[in-house]
């Protein structure tokens, strides 16, 4: 996926593209199964836990990603 393209698909659900949510778009679509918080931190090394938090965040308001329940009890 191009840049052009992300971009597109963010405007269209209501978000301004930035770096950030850019990266972390861009990661999300690179893998066919749900990815944790956690992995998405290995994943991207240059973004602290915080900042992938706050875009997973707004996804989540704007109907990018979806929440999927885990069973794992810790």
């Amino acid at each position: 996926m191009n840049s052009e393209e992300t971009i597109s698909r963010l405007q269209h659900k209501g978000i301004k593209p930035t770096a950030n949510r850019i990266l972390v778009y861009r990661t999300l679509c690179q893998k066919a199964s749900p990815l944790s918080l956690t992995n998405l931190e290995a994943m991207m090394p240059t973004m602290d836990k915080s900042s992938i938090f706050r875009v997973l965040s707004l996804f989540l308001q704007h109907d990018v990603v979806s929440l999927v329940a885990s069973k794992c009890k810790l």
